[in-house]
């Protein structure tokens, strides 16, 4: 399972907040412990790309959004 290092979790938590989804809820989906995206952030934790999917999906956008290749939350690279 590959490991990503470049996730934006700042726009994961921006995105959650607009939507009033928390973070704590985002770690419940991909089964990870409540604190786990704030641990990503600090490079104290890696994500894997099935689990950004999942995450990118909750929030109604795509996973190179939030890794923050591009700027446009709704680029189709699904």
């Amino acid at each position: 399972m590959d490991k990503l290092h470049n996730v934006d979790v700042d726009r994961i938590k921006q995105l959650a907040k607009a939507q009033g989804i928390t973070l704590t809820y985002l770690c419940k989906c991909i089964n990870k412990y409540s604190t786990f995206l704030a641990c990503v952030r600090l490079g104290k934790d890696s994500i894997s790309a099935s689990e950004l999917a999942i995450i990118a999906d909750k929030l109604g956008t795509t996973p190179t959004y939030l890794m923050g290749e591009t700027d446009d939350p709704q680029a189709s690279d699904r």
